[in-house]
């Protein structure tokens, strides 16, 4: 959502899922802004414990400009 674009435009949906399940995160755009790549960064942490909940993510200062 944060492209509007398939986080793995080049895979099948089956490699999504193996990439998904591989422990392999999307790459974050070069053009994203340093707070932008800070959020993707904290939203695509895969161990959970150091991974914000979607209420702490909810309340990063990115999405606070972002949300009408």
């Amino acid at each position: 959502m944060f492209t509007g674009k398939h986080p793995f435009p080049d895979f099948s949906q089956m490699q999504a899922i193996f990439k998904i399940g591989t422990n392999t995160t999307p790459e974050i755009p070069s053009w994203a802004t340093s707070e932008g790549k800070n959020f993707l960064r904290k939203a695509f942490e895969l161990d959970y414990q150091y991974r914000p909940s979607a209420l702490e993510l909810l309340q990063h200062p990115w999405l606070d400009a972002h949300i009408i």
